[in-house]
């Protein structure tokens, strides 16, 4: 469903210990999918909660009532400059971007096939360490499944 809306192969990392609890694609004017956001939390329940409905996204699944913290983005956006620790994964460069320390969530940024993959990791959830460690995993299992250009 989400590589049909966003119109190309789109990664989905499954994680054993968090389940998707929302799904959203958001477009541009024009009516084209710019990015697809996909939240990660822990046991989802069967609630679905009602939210606002917004012109340019379209729900696809969710969202439920918990507290997400992991969220992925697949963003077809132009890609601009970015401040942070950058690190290679197999070839790959990855953005820590710097945090504010207001913000909830530590991103990680990487592009792939020219499109830009966004990670945010619930800060009181996940350690630097972790963190680094399944952006690891999500780049080591595209490999697997996808081609690079």
């Amino acid at each position: 469903m989400i590589n049909e809306e966003m119109d190309t192969e789109v990664h989905l990392p499954v994680f054993e210990d968090l389940d998707i609890s929302f799904v959203y694609v958001t477009y541009y004017n024009n009516g084209d999918a710019r990015y697809v956001d996909i939240h990660y939390s822990e046991d989802v329940d069967e609630e679905v909660v009602e939210i606002r409905e917004y012109q340019d996204r379209k729900f696809l699944y969710g969202p439920y009532d918990l507290d997400t913290v992991i969220m992925y983005t697949f963003d077809k956006g132009i890609i601009g400059n970015v401040t942070g620790e950058r690190i290679i994964v197999n070839d790959i460069e990855v953005v820590m971007q710097e945090t504010v320390t207001e913000d909830l969530f530590q991103f990680h940024l990487f592009v792939v096939n020219d499109n830009r993959y966004v990670i945010g990791y619930k800060r009181d959830f996940f350690t630097w360490e972790e963190a680094m460690e399944r952006t690891k995993e999500i780049i080591n299992s595209m490999e697997n499944e996808m081609e690079f250009s």
